[in-house]
């Protein structure tokens, strides 16, 4: 991506902005091609004993591997 990137330095007007188009293309097919693009709105109701919750942006559930409970 940075040879990518530093091609698009030089270039000014139309050119430029294909040319970061083009890296945005790139990212978005081939170096991240999923990404969470929906905002859960939801309400998540826990037991009193849930000591740590962490939400999984990722997936918009929780993170199990960082819940934790009282004793």
């Amino acid at each position: 991506m940075d040879d990518q990137l530093n091609a698009c330095t030089p270039t000014s007007g139309q050119g430029r902005l294909q040319c970061y188009a083009n890296v945005d293309k790139t990212l978005m097919e081939t170096t991240v091609p999923w990404i969470p693009w929906i905002n859960a709105n939801e309400v998540v109701l826990t037991s009193t004993r849930v000591q740590n919750y962490h939400l999984d942006a990722s997936t918009g559930w929780i993170s199990l591997a960082l819940v934790a409970l009282k004793k």
